[in-house]
């Protein structure tokens, strides 16, 4: 399998062109893809026409969706066509604030129409939820605000004016966007200024003057559609390999995903290049392609085409994988499944990242260095592959991010930042992956069987070191959940080929026995029990959040309460509890999994406050009602 990656790597390295990517981008760009819009629209046709072009089989589609609809529990919404938006300061004096046609990310997406004169009230700047539960009479006003997400779901204001920023782009306009669907009182327009436009402002209001804007927005609603690109390359056999990019965000973000979906058409050009030259052989397995509106495009796709669920042998996502790690201060990271829904894509990913990344020699012809920051690591969500890992539609996906970027949601994220040679190394993994796994037979599943227990090993006896680093002890519960993770993870290359993997089963059970025999049995805790049990009402990882508008206005404010009162160290993955819901397991049961997983105790006020916001909104109920 090594001399195949190598001959594979080469092939694909000499006819993989990152400026031909940078070209499609700067074409994608143009588009101001909202989920829901012509933007959107007509970037899945001109990527679609593309493919076509590069004789890759590709074709538009458009599921329609509209208020009071749903796909697995993701609330639909309307169409979205801005034509105009503008905000003036007319009092005390006459200052344009935001203009659409200056910046897209002048607007809160979706906003809805405006017309007239306001009075702009000032929220102090840095203060909590509290401050903002306790503001009243603003009805018929505008807010400037540092925390747009307090306002939105909480205060009824004529509109929003954002201030919001973050470290290193304090210049910069953020993204940001409401999401209506249906259920709300009425909607309101949200215009983002810069920040010296909003301390300017405060400055008027503090010598007591009172601030009147203008505002202007033209703006149609309509029935909605989700818009995807989707394409393939044919395999001669039964089987399909997944790769997914999301294709939506404002008019010149590049690299949140546009980097993603270019890595992804240049990796596919690259291969249907070398098959119809002769160089590699058509594949087994289909190589499928979407470029969806972000997790609500996946779950009403896959809503639609169940029977595709158990033919993907594998997925994988690309998200945010062109910035330059030196501009951005990010890292090039796989992100691994998540704990309950293990599964081989991330071992293998990781192994071929390793003959893409470039290393520098060292004094000795046996030491190299990576050329890049790089890292694996733990199931955290936030992109596509949320839906794939779903146990309810049982993809083991993995995910290629590079994180952090500070030009993240903001209108600093421009083609200027992007890195050739990061679209290459995401793309030419993306295409190793999805050939190798198009084509392997039983001896290649077998190689990637033993690159998982390769993995495996390496990850239990990182969590030794780091448990005696940390605590000086060893955690049995931690590594028992780490055995058990690869048990699975090497169980699943069966998906590929059926093959028997008892021999590789049976090695790593005997590597863990080793390594744990003796020191830790004594340290198993001893933890509550419970008998009450939920099932989930929709095949998807949606959360309350979500779903937030059901709730009255009353729970509703006090959900963001709780929401927004969180500390960092007191919140656990949501997603890996919807994934845990499955009919056996005790709510006490998921509970105790997720803090072996996340390696610390979660409040059980906060662990319930949360399974009662998710029962609210109607995601779980209990078993038998």
């Amino acid at each position: 399998m090594y001399t195949k990656i190598i001959e594979l790597h080469r092939k694909i390295d000499e006819v993989f062109s990152p400026f031909r990517a940078i070209d499609y981008m700067e074409e994608i760009i143009r588009f101001h893809r909202i989920q829901s819009t012509s933007g959107l629209k007509n970037a899945t046709e001109y990527v679609a026409e593309l493919l076509n072009s590069l004789d890759v089989s590709a074709w538009p589609l458009a599921i329609p969706m509209n208020e009071g609809m749903e796909f697995e529990g993701f609330p639909g919404f309307q169409s979205w066509e801005i034509k105009e938006a503008k905000l003036w300061m007319i009092q005390p004096e006459r200052r344009k604030l935001a203009d659409f046609d200056d910046s897209v990310f002048h607007i809160f997406q979706r906003s809805s129409l405006a017309e007239g004169k306001f009075e702009l009230f000032v929220a102090e700047r840095n203060m909590d939820i509290d401050y903002y539960l306790k503001l009243d009479n603003l009805a018929d006003k505008f807010i400037l605000t540092d925390k747009p997400q307090y306002v939105k779901d909480i205060l009824e204001v004529a509109g929003i004016v954002s201030e919001h920023t973050r470290e290193g782009v304090e210049d910069a306009l953020l993204y940001h966007s409401f999401w209506w669907d249906g259920t709300e009182a009425k909607k309101i327009p949200g215009f983002v200024i810069y920040k010296k436009d909003a301390n300017y402002i405060r400055k008027l209001q503090k010598e007591g003057k009172r601030i009147i804007v203008k505002a202007h927005v033209s703006a149609d609603f309509g029935p909605g559609y989700h818009y995807i690109a989707e394409c393939e390359i044919k395999g001669t056999g039964e089987g399909e390999i997944l790769l997914i990019a999301h294709l939506c965000h404002p008019k010149g973000e590049a690299n949140d995903n546009v980097s993603g979906v270019v890595s992804l058409i240049e990796a596919l050009r690259s291969i249907k290049h070398l098959i119809n030259k002769g160089e590699l052989d058509p594949p087994l397995r289909t190589i499928r392609t979407l470029f969806v509106p972000e997790i609500y495009g996946s779950v009403a796709y896959l809503s639609q085409r169940s029977n595709l669920h158990s033919a993907i042998v594998g997925g994988l996502n690309l998200d945010m994988v062109g910035q330059s790690l030196d501009k951005s201060g990010g890292s090039f990271l796989v992100e691994k499944e998540p704990w309950s829904a293990p599964g081989f894509t991330s071992s293998l990913v990781n192994y071929l990242k390793d003959f893409v990344i470039p290393h520098y020699k060292g004094t000795s012809p046996v030491i190299q260095y990576p050329s890049i920051r790089y890292s694996s690591t733990p199931f955290s969500g936030g992109s596509d592959h949320i839906v794939l890992n779903d146990p309810y539609v049982g993809i083991p996906t993995s995910m290629i991010i590079q994180w952090p970027d500070k030009f993240y949601h903001s209108s600093k994220d421009k083609v200027e930042n992007i890195d050739p040679e990061a679209l290459k190394r995401a793309g030419i993994t993306a295409a190793l992956y999805a050939y190798m796994l198009a084509t392997a037979q039983e001896k290649d599943v077998n190689n990637i069987g033993e690159i998982v227990l390769l993995e495996a090993k390496r990850t239990l006896l990182e969590e030794k070191k780091n448990q005696l680093i940390n605590t000086g002890t060893l955690k049995f519960e931690r590594l028992k959940l780490v055995y058990n993770y690869y048990l699975k993870a090497i169980q699943s290359i069966r998906k590929i080929v059926d093959i028997d993997v008892s021999p590789l089963l049976k090695r790593w059970t005997s590597f863990y026995r080793n390594e744990i025999s003796g020191q830790i049995e004594d340290t198993i805790k001893e933890r509550r029990r419970s008998s009450v049990v939920y099932i989930r009402n929709f095949k998807s990882p949606v959360t309350w959040w979500v779903r937030k508008n059901i709730l009255s206005k009353e729970e509703r404010r006090d959900a963001l309460k709780f929401h927004f009162g969180l500390k960092n160290s007191e919140k656990f993955n949501e997603i890996e509890f919807i994934y845990l819901v499955d009919g056996r397991r005790t709510i006490e049961d998921i509970k105790n999994f997720l803090e072996v997983a996340e390696n610390h105790e979660i409040n059980p006020e906060i662990y319930n406050k949360y399974v009662e916001l998710t029962e609210k909104t109607g995601i779980i109920k209990r078993k038998g009602e």
